[in-house]
């Protein structure tokens, strides 16, 4: 049968544009790895894969309870696991099938915070085990979420807390710096959890295209 040309190249434009709005949509659907550290409720396990799979257009899977090791703890002031050991020990039980994995623990975590010279920040009493809400490097494959400093009396405050710091700490991980829209999840805490109150539970519009 013989095709009109004008309508072949149609027809082959159709074509392509279908197989790379197909390939757009299959590098879009990443899958992120939920990993609970320890107890987390299953109510909020299920509305933070509910928000990363609205936020980031990915598909979510919540992986069964694991324990840290012992050798992750530093107990100078009480009880907190390092949070750039949990997160290599995430990338090395992270599995195959997934792009990136986030961790998520009851337990306080902690990171040394360095100056823009690499030094550790003065005083380093207070910055060498300095206790944090979550981490993330950028980019990378894995993050780790504490909810032991977001506590709230208000239980709807709590979890929104919870929601912001795993958006924030896996939009990292997709290559995200932090905005200067203090009202951008991506926003810094600089040290405030009255930022993370302050801040909405999603990226600005700018960070959203930004996704690498």
């Amino acid at each position: 049968m013989l095709i009109n040309k004008p309508i072949q190249v149609f027809f082959i434009m159709l074509t392509m544009a279908i197989f790379n709005f197909s390939c757009h949509e299959a590098n879009t659907r990443n899958i992120i790895a939920l990993q609970p550290i320890g107890y987390t409720p299953q109510t909020t396990l299920n509305i933070l894969k509910n928000n990363i799979e609205k936020q980031y257009q990915s598909t979510v899977i919540i992986l069964p309870s694991i324990t840290l090791p012992d050798s992750f703890i530093n107990y100078k002031k009480g009880k907190r696991y390092a949070a750039s050991s949990v997160i290599r020990h995430l990338k090395e039980v992270m599995p195959d099938t997934v792009q990136y994995i986030a961790g998520i623990t009851n337990e306080d975590i902690y990171t040394t915070k360095q100056d823009k010279w690499g030094n550790i920040k003065k005083p380093e009493s207070t910055y060498k085990i300095w206790g944090i809400l979550g981490l993330g490097y950028k980019p990378g494959k894995s993050c780790i979420i504490s909810t032991a400093r977001l506590y709230s009396d208000n239980e709807s405050k709590y979890l929104e807390r919870i929601i912001k710091i795993t958006l924030h700490e896996i939009g990292h991980n997709h290559g995200l710096d932090h905005c200067h829209d203090k009202k951008c999840l991506m926003t810094d805490a600089v040290e405030r959890i009255s930022t993370v109150d302050n801040a909405e539970n999603h990226l600005c519009s700018k960070c959203y295209n930004s996704i690498k």
